[in-house]
């Protein structure tokens, strides 16, 4: 999904920030693990691309993690940018249960990324948004993890270094 967007032209940065302590879900691996599995992921699949930034917001900042919270962070640092939050269009069903959700969709715009059996139709009104339809897999990070746990091959859907650290460390139920 990444790559799509930066051979669109259409952005000056991406930062790329993975959940410290997620709010609405129990995390399997830790902070640490996904901020280094984000690392891997996109060094492997991207490379050396200077409009990339993966950040340790949240795995720095103590407590929960609330997307509000990232981007009051992500505005300061940029302040003179409009923040986009890049967003699977499956992963809109419980976005107005976010913390703060009202001022959110102020602070920042989401990309809403198309996913199969999902529309544009099905965003929730109020949203502050723009709609892509790009090339992405159709697959989401739970599924992966079933993958994994079930001990089947995903390395058609991540990078192998992510595999590797996935295996090394255990995690998702790897053997």
């Amino acid at each position: 999904m990444i790559k799509e967007l930066i051979r669109s032209d259409d952005f000056d940065k991406f930062i790329v920030v993975p959940s410290g302590r997620p709010a609405q879900k129990s995390a399997i691996a830790t902070a640490e693990q996904r901020f280094k599995m984000t690392t891997l992921a996109v060094a492997q699949a991207i490379g050396n691309e200077p409009r990339i930034e993966v950040a340790d917001f949240e795995v720095k900042r103590p407590g929960l993690s609330f997307a509000i919270d990232t981007a009051n962070e992500v505005s300061k640092k940029y302040p003179k940018h409009e923040i986009y939050w890049v967003i699977g269009s499956d992963a809109l069903s419980n976005i107005k249960t976010w913390h703060q959700f009202s001022e959110l969709s102020k602070t920042i715009k989401f990309l809403v990324i198309e996913r199969p059996g999902f529309a544009e139709s099905d965003i929730p009104a109020g949203l502050n948004y723009e709609f892509r339809k790009i090339a992405a897999k159709n697959i989401s990070a739970s599924e992966i993890r079933n993958h994994i746990s079930a001990g089947e091959d995903i390395s058609d859907e991540i990078p192998s270094s992510v595999i590797d650290y996935i295996n090394r460390n255990g995690l998702y139920g790897a053997a």
